[in-house]
Parts: C-alpha cells; sequence; structure tokens
C-alpha cells in the first residue's frame, strides 16, 4: 500500500498536467491571433531599484574556548549595495505583456575573510511573458519568482521591513532556484467578480539528470475588499489601498512539499493614516524518497516557519513605525539528525521605522533585530542559544 502522501502528489500531478494539455491545445494556438494592431503597442518601460545598506551586525565566533565560556559576539559593519536592479517591462499587445530584470547585488559587502566584493557580478532575474485570454485564464511564462505566501511573492521595492522574511525562499538553494526564481509556466486567472486569484505552476525544480519529475506549485488568494491585478503583491499600500485577503499555497517536488497559509489586512484607520498587517504560516514535509528519486530531506528536513509584520503609518508625517517576528523550528528527529537539525532553527524580533520621502520611489528605512540561534558546544552532544544584534539602514530609490 503507498504512503498517503505518495496518493496526493501523484492525484495533484496527474491534475497539473491535464490542465497543461488543456491550455496547449485549445488555448496556446489563440496566441497568433490575439494581439491588438491598435495605436499605443507595442509599449516599453525602464527602471531602476537600488537599496543601498549600512549595516552592523554582532557575528558568533564558532570556536568557543570551552563549554563553560560559550560563544563569543563580535560586531562586524558592512555599507555595500543589496540591490542594483535594472528593470524592463511593457506590452506587446492589449493582452500580451512582458517583463524582464537584472540584478547586481551585495556591491561592496565584505566576507569574512576581509574580501570586498568590488565585482559587478550581473545576472538576469526575471525574464517573463503574459498573455491573458480572459479575466478567468492567462499564463505566465519563463524564469519568474516562485512562492507559495503573499511574502514570497511581493515586489522589492514595495516591501514594508528591510527585507523579505529571512525564511521565505527557503526551498531556493535545495530545488536549483535562483533568489527565489525558476523556470516555468503559470496558469493565472480572476473568478468570483475577480476576487479570487488562481495560479498553479509547473517548474524546473531540482534536476538530478532529464528524468526528474516537475515541481509543482498552486496558491489561491481572495480579496474582500480592494482587487489585487499584479503579478507582484504590495508590501504596504501607505494608506492608498484597502486590502484585506487571505491566501495558501502548496509547492511539492520529489519526496519535499511545503503548505502555507497567509492573510494581510492594509487599511486606512480614523484619519491619520494605515494600519498593514501580514502573517503566514509554512510547513514543510520531506519524508523519505520513493525509488529513483532524490532524499533532500537533509536540506529540507521537516519544519515549521512563521512570519508576522505590522506597522502604522502616518500619513502627515510620511513615517511608518513597525514590528516584526520571525521562527523557524526545524524538527529534531527529521531523518535521526537529531541536534544538526536543531541547530536550523532560530527566531528574530525586530523594530523599524521608514520615512518615505516620496512614497516607494525614495525611502529611508532603519531596523533593529534581535536574533536567536543554537549554536553546537565543544565536545559534546548539546547545543547553546545565543542571542545577537543587526541594525540595518536602508535608502532606496525606485522608480518603473
Amino acid at each position: 500500500m503507498q504512503p498517503l502522501y505518495t496518493v496526493r502528489i501523484k492525484l495533484f500531478t496527474t491534475i497539473m498536467k491535464r490542465l497543461l494539455y488543456i491550455f496547449i491545445l485549445f488555448y496556446l494556438p489563440l496566441i497568433a491571433g490575439a494581439a491588438d494592431n491598435g495605436a499605443g503597442y507595442p509599449n516599453i518601460n525602464i527602471g531602476v531599484l537600488s537599496q543601498f545598506h549600512i549595516m552592523h551586525n554582532q557575528s558568533v565566533d564558532f570556536t568557543p574556548v570551552n563549554d563553560a565560556g560559550g560563544y563569543g559576539l563580535t560586531w562586524e559593519r558592512q555599507m555595500y549595495l543589496r540591490r542594483m536592479r535594472v528593470l524592463i517591462g511593457g506590452n506587446i499587445s492589449e493582452r500580451t505583456s512582458f517583463f524582464f530584470e537584472t540584478d547586481a547585488p551585495n556591491i561592496g559587502y565584505v566576507y569574512p575573510s576581509g574580501e570586498k566584493n568590488m565585482r559587478l557580478s550581473v545576472f538576469v532575474q526575471d525574464a517573463q511573458i503574459q498573455h491573458v485570454f480572459s479575466e478567468h485564464i492567462g499564463f505566465i511564462a519563463g524564469l519568474q519568482l516562485v512562492g507559495i505566501t503573499r511574502n514570497g511573492l511581493q515586489s522589492a521595492a514595495s516591501l514594508m521591513a528591510v527585507d523579505y522574511g529571512t525564511y521565505q525562499f527557503f526551498a531556493s538553494g535545495p530545488l536549483d532556484n535562483l533568489a527565489g526564481r525558476d523556470l516555468g509556466i503559470n496558469l493565472r486567472g480572476f473568478l468570483f467578480d475577480r476576487r479570487l486569484e488562481y495560479r498553479a505552476g509547473l517548474f524546473s525544480g531540482k534536476n538530478d539528470d532529464r528524468t526528474s519529475p516537475y515541481r509543482l506549485t498552486a496558491r489561491i488568494n481572495h480579496s474582500f475588499f480592494d482587487r489585487e491585478a499584479g503579478f507582484f503583491y504590495t508590501g504596504t499600500t501607505l494608506g492608498r489601498g484597502k486590502i484585506i485577503s487571505l491566501g495558501g499555497g502548496i509547492d511539492m517536488q520529489h519526496n519535499y512539499y511545503g503548505i502555507a497559509a497567509d492573510a494581510f489586512f492594509d487599511y486606512p484607520v480614523f484619519q491619520f493614516g494605515s494600519l498593514t498587517s501580514s502573517m503566514s504560516y509554512t510547513y514543510i514535509d520531506s519524508g523519505k524518497p520513493r525509488e529513483g528519486q532524490t532524499d533532500i530531506s537533509a536540506q529540507l528536513p521537516g519544519q515549521n516557519i512563521f512570519f508576522f509584520e505590522t506597522g502604522l503609518f502616518i500619513s502627515s508625517l510620511n513615517f511608518q513605525p513597525y514590528l516584526k517576528y520571525e521562527l523557524k523550528d526545524v524538527r529534531e528527529d527529521n531523518n535521526d539528525n537529531g541536534v544538526a537539525n536543531k541547530l536550523r532553527s532560530g527566531n528574530r524580533i525586530g523594530f523599524g521605522c521608514n520615512y518615505y520621502i516620496s512614497a516607494h520611489r525614495m525611502s529611508i528605512k532603519l531596523l533593529y533585530e534581535r536574533i536567536s540561534g543554537n549554536y553546537p558546544l565543544v565536545d559534546s552532544p548539546y547545543y547553546e542559544s545565543v542571542k545577537r544584534n543587526r541594525v540595518i539602514l536602508q535608502i532606496q530609490y525606485f522608480n518603473f
């Protein structure tokens, strides 16, 4: 008898393949006749996103003298370009659009060896094309952001905090992603008066060879007030929107699967601004591989991930204080790794404030975080919980 999760994965795979076949046979041929030859097409927009960071971070001394002495902390400083992106997007026709983005991250970042990264390593981060047949169905193909939570699908330019949740892109490395992006095709559409959004994706994922199974993702998001039509979600509207939404998703390949649920609230309060709150919960299980499959449970052990942030935007001051909390709890008994897995667990709480000079186009953000993590003790099967501090100042310029 097959395990229940195996039956579910096979059923989900069969449904996804059928949807893809229907799409290829009945919808793809319509693209040739879908172009709008009217005025204004094609059109192209070009933009940039620059985020400069000044960071003071306490690093952990990984060579404790002895168990009693524990770990030492050393303050490190950094000045670097966290992101330097060029964005190109536009419309080929009324129903066909494209988006292309490059990035040159962490310019000036100093590695533990003392080497300063001054190499301009530019790579393609997004390269996708979208065609909409109707509000009910469309597709997005190419290199694109893959996520099953709202925070993992937000635009880096409109995040409320300094960066994404620390654990949002947990599967990026083990599934051969690039900065949370994967190659594939996403079916996307809206139902029930455009309030319910669905996404169903087929992606390359991790490839042991050319016979590896596809990576499958699915997500739904229901908006109760303002409808969100863009591919990227916003992190905060700065008092310009009324968004209350609930979402959830699933991500699976090989013996790994992740299930997530999230909620988002961005709504005006009284007369002076708006309240933004976002939270998500993700459960991961890698189980045991079936015959012929790669065991990635060592890279993606069973774990629970929780993310929460909330902030109050004061419109008269263009000022937004906020609070964030993150938790990553890795099961100790997964694949008999015991303490080795517990060393991956941790949590962090942060307090920050943002000053918006020109909305998301120009902003200054400050974040303080208290970070808790586990580190092994010398000649001992136990570990020690160490708390450290980090302060980041970000200056952002964005135009697109």
